[in-house]
């Protein structure tokens, strides 16, 4: 065991590791409908360019909007992958070895995006620590992890809003927030889409700073910038210029003003360097020729190939060692059980924190079953009114399935874009965050369930004995599970708008198979097998089978006359005299499980699907 000096000096070392990645002929191009020609037409984002990056270095990428900046660092970080819609080619390099599966490099790496993608009902300090837990696992004490926090926090100026939810900080914060969770555990190469949108001068220049540091120590940092001061750009020890798709330059910062003279373009010397590239950007048909296009170096780079070549051997490492070091099997820094009982806290914090999926949802329980239970008070067993009590009994299976789903509908679209960023930069695994977030709304939906059954089942007066109020709570239980499980498929497929409006579409045609509005034998043969499949059949059934099966005593009568005053009359009239509780129950399990399976597969395509 290593004491805690040397676990704290451990955590602020620089990266063991030292990369250089090399691209050549990267092209991408994406299709489009003009609206003009009523045609769909091709655009070319990336055009042939080829370049080089190597540790030790700060190296920015600049150009106008538009240019292609962010779509270079996403196919370099391999954060997607061409859609059906959009082509690329070319190939990457790490030290000289042809990169053939991203999966590998972002071991190594983190892709910090443009957009403050957050867990907002979290505190500074809680996103922090859970993310050191998941960064840096099991083989570092609490202390030292909270130290390294604390470290992060300071050179990041939030130690000041460590107790504020992430959604009260302003833009600033949020970014750097960001910036931080993704520094805790040293990645040997950083990718960054803009890191000083939204910050002031003071804070965007101690940031440059803090990442021109970490490069010098080891550190790859890939980093685009849109139109950074002159003083943020000499902190830069390499340029790469995208103008149109273009390559117009790559070397030095100090190397850009001579460069740009070349052609006829002075700088005034009281002018920003950047802006000036930029403004004449419209001339790259002029300034990407000489460039090569990135291919080869210029003269006033370090970047000459055999400079490139010779810091690979010093300080990188050899093909053979470079494809063993990314290629062993370490899947995540903390184990799977860990990433569970993480995860499982903080979206439980989360559920408590948010309003609807708790004090709404649990109020709106309460209410509608008390209203309920008034309404049709003391029908239970009045034998005059069994049809309004099977009103009752359905209506409660419509409310309990609807209210379950509507409620993953909504939050599972929210969270998608932060999961996949967090799986992506490898905090966890698909399973233990699917197994959480599952685990996690359980005891809120059994809570909900259970308000909802005792209000409306004793204040209505259903029968009151345990083993009856027990079955029936379990078919509810049930049923309100595949329900939520419905509100994640549909939530993962489609977005909130679509989600909200065809969600319920996919369980309102199960209510003609419920046995409510037509009975199984009424139905013509052919659709009879989908009562067999529906669940509101099953659960209707497993409800009046609680209620009215199983050697009911007859109910009472205060009419001259009642027709149905044998529970087991009323259940052969709806055509479920013959029916099964414990196959229904079952039934509801399976379908459950099944749902739950389905959504897994569908997150994990959705997650996977676009990434290289």
């Amino acid at each position: 065991m290593k004491s805690e000096e040397a676990e704290l000096q451990d955590l602020k070392k620089s990266p063991r590791k030292h990369f250089n990645l090399l691209f050549q002929d990267i092209s991408y191009s994406a299709l489009y409908y003009d609206t003009h020609s009523y045609s769909i037409k091709s655009k070319d984002i990336l055009k042939d360019i080829s370049g080089v990056f190597v540790s030790k270095e700060l190296s920015v990428i600049l150009g106008p909007s538009g240019s292609g900046k962010t779509k270079l660092l996403d196919i370099l970080a391999g954060y997607r992958r061409p859609k059906k819609t959009e082509t690329n080619s070319g190939y990457i390099e790490i030290n000289e070895t042809r990169l053939q599966d991203h999966r590998m490099l972002r071991k190594e790496s983190c892709y910090i995006m443009q957009d403050n993608l957050l867990q907002e009902l979290l505190t500074v300090e809680e996103s922090l620590t859970v993310a050191a837990h998941l960064k840096l696992g099991n083989q570092y004490s609490r202390k030292a992890k909270e130290s390294k926090v604390d470290s992060i926090a300071d050179s990041l100026s939030i130690s000041t809003c460590k107790n504020t939810l992430t959604k009260h900080l302003s833009g600033g914060q949020k970014k750097r927030l960001s910036i931080a969770l993704e520094l805790l555990s040293n990645p040997s190469i950083i990718f960054l889409d803009e890191p000083t949108t939204g910050l002031d001068y003071l804070n965007a220049t101690n940031l440059v700073k803090l990442l021109r540091d970490m490069a010098h120590q080891g550190t790859m940092i890939i980093c685009t910038l849109h139109q950074p001061s002159a003083s943020l750009l000499n902190m830069a020890d390499y340029l790469y210029v995208l103008t149109e798709g273009y390559c117009t330059y790559q070397g030095t910062v100090p190397g850009l003003v001579p460069y740009l003279s070349d052609f006829g373009y002075q700088c005034p010397s009281n002018y920003n360097p950047a802006d000036y590239v930029i403004e004449v950007s419209l001339e790259a048909d002029r300034m990407f020729e000489p460039c090569t296009n990135g291919k080869f170096f210029n003269a006033n780079s370090s970047h000459n190939t055999k400079t490139v070549l010779k810091t690979i051997e010093e300080k990188g490492l050899s093909s053979k060692e470079f494809y063993s070091v990314l290629s062993t099997e370490i899947p995540y820094p903390a184990d799977c059980l860990s990433q569970f009982c993480i995860l499982l806290k903080r979206t439980l914090i989360k559920c408590f924190r948010d309003r609807f999926l708790t004090k709404v949802r649990l109020s709106l329980h309460l209410i509608i079953g008390s209203f309920l239970g008034i309404m049709y008070r003391g029908i239970g067993d009045d034998a005059a009114r069994v049809h309004n009590n099977l009103s009752l009994l359905f209506f409660s299976t419509m409310f309990l399935m609807f209210t379950a789903l509507s409620s993953m509908i909504i939050t599972y679209p929210l969270e998608f874009e932060i999961t996949r960023r967090e799986h992506f930069n490898r905090w966890f695994s698909l399973k233990a965050y699917y197994l959480a977030t599952m685990v996690a709304d359980i005891p809120v939906q059994l809570l909900c369930t259970v308000i909802y059954c005792v209000t409306v089942y004793f204040i209505s007066k259903q029968p009151l004995e345990l083993d009856r109020f027990a079955m029936f709570l379990l078919i509810c239980v049930f049923l309100t599970l595949y329900s939520q499980g419905m509100g994640v498929l549909v939530g993962m497929i489609l977005d909130v708008k679509n989600g909200v409006i065809f969600g319920p579409l996919t369980l309102l045609p199960w209510t003609i198979f419920s046995g409510y509005f037509v009975l199984q034998r009424d139905s013509p043969d052919c659709f009879k097998f989908l009562f067999k499949l529906s669940f509101l059949k099953h659960s209707l059934e497993g409800i009046l089978l609680s209620v009215y099966g199983y050697d009911r005593d007859q109910l009472k009568c205060y009419e001259e006359y009642c027709h149905f005053k044998s529970p087991a009359k009323f259940l052969d009239a709806l055509d479920m005299k013959n029916g099964d509780y414990s196959y229904d129950l079952f039934f509801l399990i399976v379908s459950y499980i099944l749902v739950k399976i389905a959504s897994y597969l569908v997150l994990y395509f959705q997650i996977n699907r676009n990434k290289s």
